[in-house]
């Protein structure tokens, strides 16, 4: 696993992965049991998650593929894209995090600046 996030209400616990393609797992809390595993980057790892407040949106990011993907994590289904300014070098990171209001999204980059974008 690259990355863990909790949803906020604490029930789900979303996964990426070092894998290529069905990267974004999300779990249920109480028992462990698989809830949902979401396409993420068919060409490289998933180097991180993110529920936004409220737990309606999860973020979902690789390195690899310079791109942030915003999904519904209870259809799966995914709702946009992000791939401006989301990254510099041969195979930079890319953390993300909502705002505490849901608003913005903010990233790493591989290049040591943070972006954030209102959504």
């Amino acid at each position: 696993m690259n990355a863990l996030a909790f949803s906020g209400d604490g029930t789900l616990l979303a996964a990426g992965e070092d894998t290529r393609g069905d990267n974004v797992q999300i779990f249920r809390v109480a028992d462990a049991a698989p809830v949902r595993t979401l396409p993420g980057d068919p060409n490289g790892s998933v180097q991180g998650v993110a529920f936004a407040p409220g737990g309606a949106t999860l973020a979902s990011s690789s390195g690899s593929s310079r791109v942030i993907q915003l999904w519904n994590p209870v259809t799966g289904e995914l709702r946009t894209s992000l791939d401006q300014e989301t990254g510099a070098g041969p195979v930079p990171l890319l953390p993300v995090a909502f705002s505490p209001d849901g608003t913005r999204l903010g990233y790493g980059r591989g290049d040591a600046t943070v972006a954030a974008t209102r959504l």
